[in-house]
C-alpha cells in the first residue's frame, strides 16, 4: 500500500513532497473520516476541534510514508462502512466493508486485530 502511495504522488512531480502526498492526503481524509463516524451526540465543533487537534501529530508524523497511515485510513473508513452497515445491511455496505479490510491487511497485518476485535 505504501508504494501505491508514493506512485500516486510521483504521477503529479518527482521530489521528496511528490514521495509524501499521497500519505499527507489520506491522513487528512481520516480526520473527516472520524468526524463522520461519530455518533450523533458527539457531532459538536468542540469535539471536532479536540478531534482534529489530536491528530494534528499523527498528521505531522505522517509525513513520513509509513504503513500507518493507509492503517489508520482503512481502520477508520471500516468504522464508517460498519456503522453504516449496522444502520442498513446492503450489498453496497458489505462491499465498502471488504474493500476497507482488504485496504487495511495490505497495509499492515495488525488490521486483523481491528477484524477479530
Amino acid at each position: 500500500m505504501v508504494a501505491l502511495l508514493i506512485r500516486l504522488g510521483e504521477t503529479f512531480g518527482h521530489g521528496s513532497l511528490f514521495t509524501r502526498l499521497g500519505t499527507v492526503l489520506i491522513t487528512t481524509f481520516s480526520i473527516g473520516i472520524i468526524y463522520k463516524a461519530l455518533p450523533d451526540y458527539l457531532k459538536h465543533i468542540k469535539w471536532y476541534m479536540l478531534i482534529a487537534a489530536s491528530t494534528l501529530l499523527v498528521n505531522v508524523y505522517s509525513f513520513i510514508t509509513t504503513p500507518d497511515a493507509p492503517l489508520l485510513f482503512f481502520s477508520c473508513l471500516f468504522l464508517l462502512a460498519y456503522k453504516s452497515f449496522l444502520n442498513k445491511r446492503s450489498i453496497g455496505n458489505s462491499i465498502l466493508m471488504a474493500f476497507c479490510i482488504t485496504g487495511m491487511f495490505y497495509s499492515k497485518y495488525h488490521g486483523i486485530l481491528l477484524i477479530f476485535l
